[in-house]
């Protein structure tokens, strides 16, 4: 680890005994008054500038530093020289973490590109250059009382000074082909090597495209032709740090080059990119639409779940309770939701009323998943079926009845203003005594076989049909299998929908994240191996509960895009577009 980090052995922190050269370095960026940036840097000694340069303003003054203390190791090249800097950072590069980074590849712990990548990257090649070199840190803006602050001082002038100076104007292009007008290749003899080890096939295939070969280059409509040797290479550019799609890649390629074919293996290449199929929306799997599981008799299934209610008196939340045969609700005021209140309720209130359910629904929130919850249901012989995350669907009849509910308070709140522990037994009147449905019958006429009393009509057939009472619950049961064999017929069945998702066992899958941290998090998780599958939800690798398709999008293996381009030549593209 030492070896690895530890820097050059030619530099070090501690002045040098009879240098061959004292230099002083500076950078300095800053704004005039209308606000446009000046940014530039000076190499000095005491008395004389050796090197000064104006440039970009989009430089930092961090990057300026880096700059200034290249250009001084270049000037110290095979010399013993003491260099001074008012910049830590600078100097921190240069003896701590420079090394590091150049381990790592100049990339962060978190594998992103450093700050200033490509100026750390020439200052820890331009300190091989001298024999020996000290890189020192001087009080900036100190009292000229020393030949260090002296040096320093004439730098940080200088450094100002050059800033407001303007750019040198670029070199000229030493051909008239407008094909070198590109600013990505960075060597033309490299891709003059690449185009002549090229197959004589694929030249001919240049040429019969209408290419033409001049000063030993080949291009085609002022195009540089680029060897299929070269296409890693070109796609990773391509695709850039901001990873743009395979369409923004190609147009970006067939303006700059002639590069026949290369289609393929850039839609092969975003295709195969993780952090692409993390971050793109993707189209996701489409399972069939299923119905809900077919209860036999009232209160066999139930689903519960909880509305949070803006606080009145003690009450915040509201158990709801919904039989998945006849529609009954059931709702309660809670003060809390935590699974003793929830167990509580649930005990007193349905199962000493409607007895002991054969299956309880719900979703997977702690609340229903509490250990105590579950050893309470176990032991009366209850099965709790959980709903996979993020499926408001699973659980459609309780969520559709607290919408209902929630809706009826908001009118009567807005009518009468009455609260809504008030109005909420109204509510369930409401739902309760109203006809739905394809036989258009009540909750109320599903579970007791009659017609409810309003106030405004009483049923009184049944009373002057039967005069005893063994005849009228003899009736009473014969109408009520009649409209249970009514209601059980008129429920879907989950079985009759045909198909499923397109997920298989082996398939890798990234998993769309519905709570993110912030909008820079990725849209999805993953990829996982697809290990079982049902009708509508899959079990992966790596997660605890099953995931409903339709939260799934297809994924290639979890391998690098770039590792194919590893066996590649010496790349003559730089590392963005």
């Amino acid at each position: 680890m030492q070896q690895e980090t530890a820097h050059l052995p030619t530099v070090s922190d501690t002045a040098l005994d009879n240098p061959d050269l004292t230099l002083f370095v500076d950078g300095s960026r800053f704004s005039d008054a209308s606000g446009k940036f000046h940014t530039g840097y000076a190499v000095t000694t005491t008395d004389s500038v050796l090197e000064a340069q104006p440039l970009p303003a989009s430089c930092s003054a961090q990057e300026a530093e880096l700059k200034a203390l290249t250009a001084a190791c270049k000037l110290a090249a095979g010399k013993r020289a003491n260099i001074f800097s008012d910049s830590r950072y600078a100097q921190g590069v240069a003896l701590d973490f420079g090394t590091i980074w150049k381990t790592r590849g100049y990339l962060t712990a978190t594998g992103s590109p450093i700050k200033n990548g490509r100026s750390v990257a020439d200052l820890m090649e331009a300190l091989t250059l001298p024999e020996q070199v000290a890189v020192l840190k001087v009080k900036a803006h100190g009292r000229l009382t020393s030949p260090e602050a002296i040096g320093n001082h004439l730098a940080d002038t200088t450094a100002k000074e050059i800033a407001v100076a303007p750019l040198p104007d670029a070199p000229p292009l030493t051909t008239s082909t407008p094909l070198l007008q590109v600013t990505f290749l960075d060597s033309i003899d490299k891709l003059q090597a690449c185009q002549a080890s090229a197959s004589t096939e694929e030249i001919n295939g240049w040429l019969s495209k209408g290419a033409t070969c001049k000063d030993g280059l080949y291009s085609c409509n002022k195009k540089p032709c680029i060897p299929r040797s070269l296409y890693p290479s070109l796609v990773q550019w391509a695709h850039g740090p901001t990873h743009v799609s395979k369409n923004l890649m190609n147009n970006l390629i067939s303006k700059l080059y002639f590069a026949p074919g290369i289609t393929t293996l850039t839609r092969n290449y975003t295709a195969a990119c993780t952090i692409c199929a993390q971050c793109n929306p993707g189209r996701m799997e489409k399972p069939p639409v299923l119905n809900l599981a077919k209860p036999l008799y009232p209160f066999q299934r139930i689903q519960i779940d909880h509305i949070q209610m803006p606080r009145c008196g003690r009450f915040e939340y509201v158990l709801v309770v919904v039989d998945m045969f006849s529609g009954w609700p059931e709702a309660f005021p809670v003060a809390n939701m935590t699974a003793k209140t929830t167990a509580k309720k649930l005990l007193s209130e349905i199962v000493c009323r409607y007895g002991v359910p054969e299956v309880i629904e719900s979703d997977q929130g702690p609340v229903f998943t509490a250990s105590v919850t579950k050893d309470i249901w176990t032991a009366l012989g209850v099965t709790l079926h959980f709903h996979t995350p993020y499926h408001p669907q699973s659980s459609g009849k309780v969520e559709r009845m607290n919408g209902t509910l929630k809706t009826k308070m908001l009118k009567m709140s807005q009518d009468s203003g009455m609260l809504w522990p008030d109005s909420l037994p109204i509510a369930l009147f409401s739902v309760r005594y109203t006809p739905r449905g394809v036989n258009n019958l009540s909750p109320f006429e599903i579970l007791f076989g009659c017609a409810p009393r309003l106030g405004c009509y009483f049923p009184q057939t049944l009373q002057l049909q039967f005069d005893v009472l063994n005849e009228y619950v003899c009736q009473l049961s014969n109408e009520l299998s009649k409209v249970h064999g009514q209601v059980f017929s008129s429920i879907p069945d989950p079985t009759s929908v045909e198909g499923s998702h397109s997920l298989v066992p082996g398939d890798w899958v990234l998993v769309k994240k519905f709570l993110r941290k912030s909008s820079l998090e990725p849209r999805f998780d993953g990829p996982f191996q697809v290990l079982l599958t049902t009708a509508t939800s899959v079990k992966l690798d790596g997660k605890n509960t099953w995931i409903h398709a339709s939260h799934c999008k297809k994924s290639a293996p979890p391998a690098s895009p770039a590792s194919d381009s590893d066996s590649a030549p010496d790349s003559i593209l730089p590392a963005s577009p």
